[in-house]
């Protein structure tokens, strides 16, 4: 048996600062070199080893490098111990997963990263490592006390065309200072409605989810959720965060275009891409690597002008 997961990437650049004695940035940033730290990894000895990074255990798995696309591709693992889960079979009691010392259960993320750039697309799996912790990763193994590492998004900063012809998935809405809002009398809008309400339980903050669901439709009411976005974009000041899942519709009838999350006030380069699975097995690092690299390939024109890098 098989199914779909959709997995979403992300893109960055990897900056080092030194750090002055009293601990404050000094000089100016400039770009990580990430193949100097693998040259180390390796030389350390520290691929496959567990490490202790804050409140976590990681391990940096592999890190291979491809002559083709001439991009390194790292696999992160977040181990644990703790929280141990059990195995069920039909007609049997459960069993607890036992392990034995030294072994761990391992949640994955991959990173590709291109030297000449700067640029590392990364995996993102809540269940794994974050940005941070990655960041700690790579300071730690480094080995320099005096540098500060940040792993900086790569802003999509072109315009949006929120059309009514494209397909709107999902909204993920925080809503904040709501006590502090007065409707537009004159406006009958899906914004004034949520506000209204949650006003009504003199709530502060609301969370709304509206989605699909399991329905056969495309998309949500089209003309409704774009003036829903435009809403939102007017009321900075009474919404904590808004996330919009959608998918671009050129009227051809092909709906082979990539489905998007799109932070309506933090916009940066992602990709999601679907995967299909056999069940009992998981994601194949090569499978990952080899969409990771297509994606970063047709994305790159555009990457390179956000960044301001021009190619050789």
């Amino acid at each position: 048996m098989e199914y779909k997961r959709n997995v979403r990437f992300e893109y960055f650049q990897i900056w080092v600062n030194k750090i002055s004695p009293e601990g404050k940035k000094s000089g100016k940033s400039e770009l990580f070199n990430l193949v100097d730290w693998i040259d180390k990894i390796k030389r350390d000895g520290l691929e496959q080893k567990s490490l202790d990074i804050g409140s976590a255990k990681a391990r940096i798995d592999c890190c291979k490098y491809d002559k083709g696309t001439d991009t390194w591709a790292i696999r992160f693992m977040r181990l644990r111990d703790t929280n141990v889960p059990s195995k069920v079979k039909d007609n049997h009691e459960a069993e607890v997963i036992e392990l034995d010392d030294g072994e761990y259960f391992g949640e994955d993320i991959t990173m590709i990263y291109e030297k000449k750039s700067g640029i590392a697309m990364i995996q993102c799996n809540r269940f794994s490592l974050g940005i941070s912790k990655i960041e700690e990763l790579l300071w730690k193994t480094y080995g320099e006390n005096d540098i500060f590492i940040s792993i900086v998004p790569i802003a999509d900063t072109k315009d949006k065309k929120y059309s009514n012809k494209n397909n709107y998935k999902t909204f993920e809405i925080t809503f904040a200072n709501i006590q502090k809002w007065k409707p537009e009398k004159s406006k009958a809008c899906s914004f004034n409605s949520f506000m209204d309400l949650v006003k009504k339980f003199d709530g502060y903050i609301g969370k709304v989810s509206i989605s699909l669901g399991h329905s056969k439709e495309d998309t949500l009411c089209r003309d409704e959720s774009v003036e829903f976005i435009k809403d939102l974009q007017e009321n900075r000041e009474y919404v904590r965060s808004a996330k919009v899942k959608w998918q671009k519709n050129d009227g051809t009838g092909d709906d082979s275009n990539d489905v998007e999350i799109i932070n309506l006030f933090d916009n940066i380069f992602q990709d999601i891409v679907p995967f299909t699975i056999m069940s009992k097995e998981a994601l194949d690092f090569n499978t990952v690597v080899a969409e990771m690299e297509y994606c970063f390939s047709k994305k790159k024109s555009e990457l390179y002008a956000a960044i301001q890098y021009r190619a050789e």
